[in-house]
C-alpha cells in the first residue's frame, strides 16, 4: 500500500468495479453498483420526488428530469401527463415497490425487479390494492420496471403492467 497526499490510500491489488460486464453493456449503469431492488426503488422514488412543483426552484434540471419521468410513464399508457400540482411518493406501501400519486387523481404503480421475476400473483394483488383506493381505474398507471432480462413479458402485459 502506498500513501498519496497523506489521506488517500491506494491498495496495490485494488480492482475497480466491473461496471460494464453485465449483458455486454456499453455504458455505465448505476444499477451495476446499486444491485438490490431497494436501491433501485430508492432511485425511482428520489427522481419522482423531484417532479414536485416546489422543487422547481431548488434545482430546475432535476425537476425537469422528474417531470420527464412522470411524462414517460404516462406516454407508456398512451396518455398525456397532467399539469403537476401535487406529488406524493411512497415506497413499500402494502408491498408495492413505488407508488407515485399525482394531484390526488392519478396513481403510478411501479413494480420493479432486478433479477427476479413476477411471483405469487403479486402484480395482480398490487393493482387490485390501488384500485380499491380513491382512483378511477383509467387513472391508475401500472408500470413493470425491470433492469435485466425481460423474459416472459407477455405475462405482465396481460395484467396491464406496461414494461419500462
Amino acid at each position: 500500500m502506498q500513501i498519496l497526499h497523506r489521506r488517500l490510500y491506494v491498495c496495490e491489488n485494488y480492482q475497480p468495479p466491473k461496471i460494464m460486464e453485465h449483458r455486454n453493456m456499453t455504458k455505465p449503469n448505476l444499477f451495476s453498483f446499486a444491485t438490490s431492488e431497494l436501491s433501485q426503488d430508492a432511485m425511482i422514488c428520489w427522481l419522482l420526488s423531484w417532479a414536485k412543483p416546489e422543487c422547481k426552484n431548488t434545482d430546475g434540471e432535476l425537476h425537469r428530469l422528474g417531470v420527464s419521468l412522470v411524462e414517460a410513464f404516462f406516454e407508456k399508457h398512451g396518455k398525456k401527463a397532467p399539469d403537476i400540482n401535487r406529488v406524493e411518493v411512497t415506497k413499500q406501501d402494502k408491498h408495492i415497490d413505488v407508488l407515485c400519486e399525482l394531484n390526488d387523481e392519478f396513481a403510478i404503480l411501479i413494480e420493479d425487479k432486478t433479477g427476479t421475476a413476477n411471483h405469487s400473483n403479486q402484480l395482480v394483488r398490487y393493482l387490485e390494492e390501488v384500485k380499491s383506493r380513491k382512483y378511477k381505474e383509467e387513472n391508475i398507471l401500472p408500470i413493470y420496471y425491470k433492469t435485466e432480462d425481460q423474459g416472459g413479458a407477455r405475462t405482465y402485459l396481460k395484467i396491464n403492467f406496461l414494461l419500462k
